[in-house]
């Protein structure tokens, strides 16, 4: 029974029963002789890519479909992936030329981020918050916390400069002048002389005795000095006298600064009626002194003070109150 399936198997095959299957009456590739297939399936591995392993020696049109399930990118030249973050800084080009509007910032752009060098210019920022002090480097203020400068080379508009102000001109000195014939007179005549307003004291008494009321100016910035302007008939004396003051603030006591230095001796300059402006010996400081405080101010000449060896009247022409002012 073998022996007979053996033969009719060989008797089915070309090539006196070969092992060789015919391909009698089919077309194409498969009615060649099948000794020849190895060859032809050779060329059909060159021809088209594997499904696992192979190289691509040419262009690939999509058609418009997909590559998906691309894996994370290792090294040069690897595929990348939308909606990844996987291009590094040191990859792009100094050359790239990348749009601004390209980029999508998320994050802050810090300091750090930004070249010494850049060169950025103040029209290309969109400030949507003001300029605080805060961000303005503590080198650039001065003793008074004044701006030093403008940058010269800012190429600010003249337009948004204020009139005055430190932004403009630095701090200058200002004086505010007390006359004597305004004040309050405690002691002593109200008099004239050669046109000016003043008030006298008589010799060896401890007069005259003023008194001022007046309120800081809104430019102040620190008191400089407070003198006396007097003149004497007699030369080479000296006055004995005192400047003294109380002052404070809206809603505090009205003494809740006060400044009384001893009395002292000022000098006469020597020539008899010469206008003179001097400080006291011992000069008022005005430590707490600020910006629409108010100030009571004394004047008290000590004539029977044994210092006092003027001998004759005094003549108070006022007080020359300066300060620095900002503006």
């Amino acid at each position: 029974m073998l022996t007979s399936l053996l033969y009719w198997h060989s008797a089915r095959h070309e090539d006196t029963g070969a092992d060789e299957i015919s391909v009698a009456g089919l077309a194409g590739l498969l009615a060649d002789d099948q000794h020849v297939i190895d060859a032809e399936v050779l060329d059909i591995t060159l021809a088209y890519l594997l499904l696992a392993g192979g190289t691509m020696t040419g262009n690939i049109a999509m058609g418009g479909n997909k590559v998906t399930g691309l894996g994370a990118p290792a090294a040069q030249d690897d595929s990348l992936r939308y909606d990844r973050a996987e291009i590094r800084n040191n990859e792009i080009a100094a050359a790239a030329a990348i749009a601004y509007s390209k980029l999508n910032l998320t994050g802050a752009l810090k300091k750090g981020d930004i070249e010494a060098a850049a060169g950025i210019e103040y029209s290309k920022l969109a400030l949507d918050t003001s300029l605080l002090v805060s961000d303005i480097a503590a080198a650039e203020f001065n003793a008074a916390n004044k701006l030093v400068k403008l940058d010269v080379s800012a190429l600010l508009p003249q337009a948004q400069l204020p009139a005055h102000g430190a932004a403009k001109h630095t701090d200058v000195t200002r004086e505010l002048w007390l006359p004597a014939n305004e004040a309050f007179v405690s002691a002593g005549t109200p008099s004239s002389d050669s046109h000016y307003g003043l008030v006298v004291g008589e010799a060896n008494l401890d007069e005259p005795i003023l008194y001022w009321s007046f309120k800081v100016p809104a430019d102040f910035v620190s008191f400089t000095k407070a003198e006396v302007a007097w003149s004497v008939a007699a030369i080479t004396k000296n006055m004995f006298c005192q400047l003294a003051a109380n002052y404070g603030s809206e809603g505090e006591p009205v003494n809740e600064h006060s400044d009384s230095p001893a009395g002292g001796v000022i000098a006469c300059a020597g020539v008899a009626n010469t206008l003179m402006v001097q400080e006291p010996a011992n000069p008022l400081t005005f430590a707490n002194l600020a910006v629409d405080d108010y100030i009571g101010l004394r004047f008290y000449r000590q004539g029977s003070n044994a210092s006092d060896t003027l001998d004759t009247e005094s003549r108070i022409r006022g007080v020359l109150f300066t300060y620095v002012a900002s503006q």
